[in-house]
């Protein structure tokens, strides 16, 4: 099955909902075949520091670098996810988009009881899969073992965040939110006792999403 419709993105700042000190919200405006909802990217900022040509933040520092690597995150997940919706439905509804972002079930009405067996995995058991897959491959000779060390290091790199970041030990399925890469690139650049390399950083968040969208798009 395979949709023709067409998605819009659009990041624009709320200022009607601009806080004391000033800063508004950035939203996501998702349009689909001229049906449109919205979602809080849970970032502010202050409207001089924001381009509406480029829809980015043009204030120099880490907070900015980091919203501006939000916004490219949610832009490429929710890109992706419409691909993969489009391959699953013959009509999808920003709802049902939005839902996918959120990590609900595609059909959420806000109180519906999550179902599905899927929706119980973890982050970590996704890596457990991952790196098992992985190893078989290794030993047929068609990945390398230095890319599976690593895996395995990435691993415990994400482990340490969820610590770090959430208090607890892994993440359900339902607990994973469209900002965890952004979350997870500040802490191996800020947080990390010995902080990754941008570069390294920047591949890590990669890698991790890529899990990460695996385990969202199965379960939509």
């Amino acid at each position: 099955m395979k949709s023709n419709q067409k998605l819009s993105i659009l990041f624009w700042l709320f200022k009607a909902k601009a806080t004391k000190d000033g800063k508004a919200p950035i939203y996501v405006r998702i349009t689909i075949d001229g049906h449109d909802d919205e979602i809080s990217l849970g970032k502010k900022v202050q409207p001089d520091d924001w381009c509406n040509q480029t829809k980015k933040v043009t204030a120099s520092g880490m907070e900015a670098k980091l919203i501006n690597i939000a916004i490219d995150q949610a832009r490429t997940s929710l890109t992706s996810q419409f691909m993969v919706l489009q391959s699953k439905f013959e009509c999808i509804t920003p709802t049902m988009l939005k839902n996918v972002f959120k990590g609900k079930p595609v059909d959420d009405k806000g109180d519906a009881p999550k179902q599905g067996l899927k929706k119980q995995q973890t982050l970590l058991q996704a890596f457990d899969e991952h790196i098992e897959k992985f190893e078989l491959m290794v030993q047929r000779g068609m990945r390398s073992d230095n890319t599976l060390r690593h895996w395995r290091k990435l691993k415990r790199h994400v482990t340490a965040f969820i610590k770090f970041q959430y208090k607890t030990s892994d993440l359900n399925f339902s607990e994973l939110s469209g900002l965890f890469a952004e979350e997870l690139y500040e802490y191996l650049t800020l947080h990390k006792p010995k902080p990754l390399a941008e570069v390294s950083v920047e591949n890590s968040v990669k890698l991790t999403t890529s899990i990460r969208f695996k385990l969202t798009t199965c379960s939509a």
